[in-house]
């Protein structure tokens, strides 16, 4: 977002307030998809789960894109931190189980850390 938040700030005119909304509304979906994306994990399967997640990331991605009002953008960058939320305890998990023994914790860790 920071290489476009100029470019909104001047087409929608946006305050600081606004554009701190814009950068923290996501951290609120991770918030709420961190929850949702253990619990469908636990009940459906990794898999499953991290199918969803991804592509409720990607389709929300694609949606930033054309959004044509500030509420909106920020309504679908909030269902993409739902996304990535709901993808990372996945990732993690998967990682670690498919990482050689010594180095799982380490993978882990940084697969959170880069993704």
């Amino acid at each position: 977002m920071s290489l476009v938040s100029e470019r909104l700030k001047d087409i929608w005119g946006l305050s600081p307030g606004a554009e701190g909304t814009l950068g923290s509304c996501v951290f609120v979906g991770v918030l709420f998809g961190s929850i949702l994306g253990g619990y469908v994990a636990d009940s459906y399967g990794r898999r499953p789960c991290l199918l969803f997640f991804t592509s409720v990331l990607a389709l929300a991605g694609l949606g930033s894109a054309v959004a044509p009002t500030f509420v909106w953008l920020v309504v679908i960058r909030t269902i993409a931190g739902v996304g990535l939320g709901g993808s990372m305890p996945g990732v993690t998990t998967l990682v670690a189980e498919v990482a050689p023994g010594a180095l799982a914790p380490l993978s882990s860790s940084l697969s959170v850390l880069i993704y």
